[in-house]
């Protein structure tokens, strides 16, 4: 079984900031993602972040990604520097931006 990878608005909106060759490592990911998301590999460790359940994170050169599975569908939902990713703002962010995800009631 495979998952298909979607980003919410916001992240499409990032990942086009991104440099080019961030686009493309993101890119080569894909395929290990939609394989199985849970998934680390050596390069591409898979963590869960605590503080927020079901929201899984992964390196991409200085950025973490952010993203939640629903179903087959893994929704990435943010790109944020290191140092500051796991602060108390963006954890309270994370929890909002993955508690109602597109296509759920």
């Amino acid at each position: 079984m495979t998952y298909e990878v979607r980003f919410l608005l916001p992240a499409e909106k990032e990942f086009y900031r991104l440099s080019k060759d961030l686009q493309r490592r993101l890119k080569a990911l894909r395929p290990y993602l939609e394989a199985n998301p849970y998934r680390s590999y050596p390069f591409l460790p898979v963590k869960e972040v605590g503080q927020v359940p079901g929201v899984w994170r992964f390196p991409l050169g200085p950025y973490r990604v952010f993203f939640k599975v629903d179903g087959r569908t893994v929704w990435i939902g943010k790109f944020w520097l290191r140092p500051p990713a796991y602060d108390k703002t963006h954890i309270r962010e994370l929890r909002r931006m993955f508690h109602r995800l597109p296509g759920t009631a």
